[in-house]
């Protein structure tokens, strides 16, 4: 398992146990663009909190569940990126 990717014991945006799959699903490993790096994420009830280190800057990606009003690109239960991330606009693009 990731270091730094934890679950919050409630029901879950995604089920316990694929914190190895969040992680990758975030970018955890790889070059992602802009020079960012994931540094952490948490699985809570309705979200994914994943905080990323772009140089010298913090960006927070808020991901949850698509509804059914978020466009035909996300059908309802995918994952999206949520209004209130704070994401240099070429990892929003690799995240959505």
């Amino acid at each position: 398992m990731m270091r730094g990717v934890t679950t919050a014991p409630a029901a879950f945006v995604l089920p316990p146990g694929q914190e190895d799959a969040v992680a990758t699903l975030l970018g955890g490993g790889a070059p992602l663009p802009g020079g960012c790096r994931l540094e952490t994420a948490d699985i809570q009830p309705t979200a994914i909190e994943a905080r990323y280190r772009c140089g010298g800057t913090l960006a927070v990606a808020r991901l949850g569940r698509a509804g059914a009003g978020d466009g035909p690109d996300a059908p309802p239960g995918h994952l999206v990126v949520l209004p209130g991330s704070d994401l240099p606009a070429p990892l929003h693009e690799a995240l959505a």
